[in-house]
C-alpha cells in the first residue's frame, strides 16, 4: 500500500486539474456571455467518419455541399458515448478532412458528429431581376390547374399570404426512413509466430419517421462481428457476436411537445458518456432553452456483447444553454447503479462545452465517484475518477493553438466494466496526462506545427514531442505533404523516428502513403540487445461512388530485423 500522503497527493492533482476545469467554465461565463448572446445562428449537419488518413486525420462525408470551410468545428462522439472534438482542415464536395483537437483521440469508422456551420452562409445573395420580353402577338395561354384540396376560405387579402397556412404536426407527416449499412474486412499476419488474425464487422442502422401515424422515431443500429485467430502451434479460437448499439422508439421533444419519452436500448439523453439504458427514459424542455429528465432501467456491460441483466441503473441531469444558438452549453448529471441486487456506483458528472465562432474553443467532463466507509481501498467521501479538458482556438487560419488535460483512475465498481483488480491497485493506478500544441502558416503552402506531451502514472513517467511540416498542392493541386520527426519516452523505452506523408484528396476520391521510420532502444537491456529499428509503409485509398457509397482500401506493412507484420483492411458504407 502506498502511503497516505502519497495517495493525498494524487487526489490533489485529481481536484486541480478538476477545478481548472471549472476555472475555465467560469472564465467563459463572465468574459464571454454577451458574445454567447450575439452569436450567429448555426446550423449542424450529421457526419460519419469514412476514413483514417495517415497523419492523424479523418476523413468525414460532407463538405462543400453544406457549405463547409477550413476552421469550421466538428464534435464526434463514439458508440460508448465519449465527445471530441476536431477542426476542418481541407475541403472537398462531399468530404472533408479533420483533424481531432486531441492526439489521442481514437475514432473508428463510422463514428457520428456534427459539423457546426455558420446559417448565413446559407443567405444567397438576391440575383439581379432580368427583364422579360414578352412578344405583344404571342397570348400566353395559362395551364390547367387541378382544383385545389387544401382551401383556406378564411383568408382575406389583409392577411399576410402565408397568414393561415398551418404547419403540419409530426403525427401528420409522411412516414420516411432511411439508414446505411457497412462492412469492414481486416485480416492481420505475423511472420515470427506465423499466426494470422481475422476480424469481421457487418452492421448498419435504420430509423423511421412516424411509423404508427404518432409522430415517434424508430431507430435500430446493431453489428455483427466475427474474429478468428490461426495459430500453427496451438489450436484456432475464434468467436462469433451480435452487438445491438441501440433499439428504441422516441416521442415528443418537438415544437408542439415539450417533454420527449425514449423506451429500449439507448444512451442517457443529456449525458451519453454514462452509456447505454435499457429501459425508459424522459425529458422537458424549459421556455429558456434548459432541459431535464432521467432515465431507468438495465445497464448493458460496456464489452463487445453488450451483455445486460446483471446491473441496473438509475440517473437523471440538468442542461443549461447559453441562447438558441447552444454554443455555450453544460450539463450536470447524478447515476446510481446496483450490480446483481447489490448497490454498486455513485456518480456525479458534469460537462462544458464552450463554441463561439471565435475565439477559444473549451470542451471537458468531470467524473466524481462518491464512496462511503465500507467500499474497500477507497476512502470515504467524493474522489475524482475523470478530468478531461481540450482548449484549442486559431487566429483568421494564421496560426492556433491546442491544449488537453486529462486525469483518470481506477473507480471501484462490482460489475465486470474493467479488469478484475486487487484493492491496492484500485488505491494507487492513476494515468495523468497534459500536451500542449501549436501551428503556424508560412505562406499560402506551409504550415509549421509541434505538439509537447508529459505523463506520468503510478510507476513512471514520460513523454512526447514531435515537429511536423506540411505543405499543400505538393507535385500537384488537392495534393499535401507531411515531413515530421517526433521522440516518444515510454516506461522502458526510448523511441525517436521520422515520418512522412503524401497524399491527394479531391473529386470524390482520397489516398495518401506513409513511410515511418523509428529507432528504439530498450532500458535495462544489455547494450548488445538494446536497440532494433522498425519501418512502417502504409497506403490508403478512397472513393465515393455517387452521393450514397463508399469505399476504402489500406494496407500497412511494419517490419524490425527480426519479423514483420501485415495488415489490410476494406470498408464499404452505403447509406439510403
Amino acid at each position: 500500500m502506498i502511503k497516505g500522503k502519497e495517495q493525498r497527493g494524487q487526489r490533489s492533482l485529481g481536484w486541480c486539474l478538476a477545478g481548472s476545469l471549472w476555472v475555465a467554465v467560469a472564465w467563459s461565463g463572465p468574459v464571454h456571455a454577451t458574445a454567447a448572446q450575439e452569436q450567429t445562428a448555426v446550423e449542424r449537419f450529421p457526419v460519419r467518419v469514412t476514413a483514417v488518413i495517415a497523419g492523424g486525420q479523418v476523413e468525414i462525408d460532407r463538405g462543400r455541399d453544406v457549405r463547409i470551410e477550413v476552421g469550421d468545428r466538428v464534435v464526434f462522439q463514439t458508440k460508448s458515448g465519449q465527445r471530441y472534438s476536431g477542426r476542418v482542415e481541407q475541403v472537398g464536395d462531399r468530404q472533408s478532412l479533420v483533424r481531432p483537437t486531441d492526439p489521442q483521440a481514437v475514432l473508428p469508422l463510422a463514428t457520428r458528429g456534427d459539423v457546426w456551420v455558420p446559417a448565413e452562409r446559407f443567405e444567397s445573395e438576391a440575383e439581379p431581376e432580368q427583364p422579360v420580353v414578352v412578344d405583344p402577338e404571342v397570348v400566353p395561354v395559362p395551364p390547367e390547374h387541378p382544383p385545389w384540396k387544401r382551401l383556406e376560405e378564411e383568408w382575406s387579402e389583409q392577411d399576410p399570404l402565408l397568414a393561415r397556412i398551418r404547419p403540419l404536426r409530426p403525427e401528420e407527416r409522411v412516414s420516411r426512413q432511411g439508414g446505411r449499412v457497412y462492412g469492414i474486412w481486416e485480416p492481420r499476419f505475423f511472420s515470427d509466430t506465423g499466426q494470422s488474425e481475422w476480424y469481421h464487422r457487418i452492421g448498419g442502422e435504420y430509423w423511421q419517421e412516424n411509423p404508427f401515424g404518432r409522430g415517434g422515431t424508430l431507430r435500430i443500429d446493431g453489428e455483427w462481428q466475427r474474429w478468428q485467430f490461426d495459430r500453427p502451434f496451438a489450436d484456432d479460437v475464434g468467436d462469433t457476436g451480435l452487438r445491438l448499439d441501440r433499439a428504441s422508439y422516441v416521442w415528443g421533444g418537438t415544437r408542439y411537445e415539450r417533454r420527449r419519452y425514449e423506451v429500449g436500448r439507448f444512451l442517457m439523453p443529456g449525458m451519453p458518456e454514462l452509456g447505454l439504458v435499457d429501459g425508459v427514459a424522459a425529458s422537458e424542455r424549459l421556455d429558456n432553452g434548459h432541459s431535464f429528465g432521467g432515465a431507468i432501467g438495465g445497464f448493458p456491460e460496456p464489452d463487445g456483447d453488450l451483455e445486460s441483466g446483471h446491473d441496473l441503473t438509475v440517473a437523471a441531469f440538468y442542461r443549461w444553454v447559453a441562447d438558441a444558438s447552444e454554443r455555450w452549453t453544460g450539463v450536470v448529471a447524478f447515476q446510481k447503479t446496483w450490480h446483481d441486487g447489490s448497490q454498486d456506483r455513485d456518480v456525479l458528472v458534469g460537462r462544458m462545452d464552450w463554441m463561439p465562432l471565435e475565439g477559444w474553443q473549451l470542451h471537458g467532463h468531470l467524473w466524481v465517484d462518491l464512496y462511503e466507509s465500507g467500499d474497500v481501498g477507497k476512502s470515504s467521501g467524493p474522489e475524482v475518477t475523470v478530468a478531461y479538458l481540450t482548449a484549442s482556438r486559431d487566429w483568421n487560419d494564421q496560426w492556433g493553438l491546442h491544449a488537453v488535460a486529462s486525469y483518470r483512475r481506477f473507480p471501484l465498481v462490482l460489475r465486470d466494466e474493467y479488469q478484475p483488480t486487487a484493492p491496492d491497485t484500485v488505491l494507487r493506478d492513476h494515468n495523468q496526462r497534459v500536451s500542449l500544441g501549436a501551428w503556424q502558416r508560412l505562406d499560402e503552402q506551409h504550415k509549421l506545427s509541434a505538439r509537447l506531451g508529459i505523463w506520468d502514472d503510478e510507476d513512471d513517467d514520460g513523454g512526447d514531442v514531435e515537429v511536423a511540416v506540411d505543405r499543400t498542392n505538393l507535385w500537384g493541386a488537392n495534393s499535401r505533404g507531411q515531413l515530421a520527426l517526433f521522440h516518444n519516452r515510454a516506461e522502458f523505452t526510448d523511441l525517436y523516428g521520422m515520418r512522412a506523408v503524401y497524399g491527394r484528396f479531391g473529386g470524390g476520391t482520397h489516398w495518401d502513403v506513409l513511410y515511418e521510420f523509428s529507432q528504439n532502444h530498450e532500458r535495462g537491456l544489455p547494450s548488445d540487445l538494446d536497440a532494433y529499428y522498425q519501418h512502417r509503409l502504409r497506403a490508403t485509398y478512397g472513393w465515393q461512388k455517387a452521393a450514397d457509397w463508399s469505399f476504402s482500401i489500406i494496407g500497412e506493412q511494419v517490419f524490425t530485423d527480426d519479423d514483420a507484420a501485415l495488415f489490410l483492411g476494406f470498408q464499404y458504407d452505403r447509406s439510403f
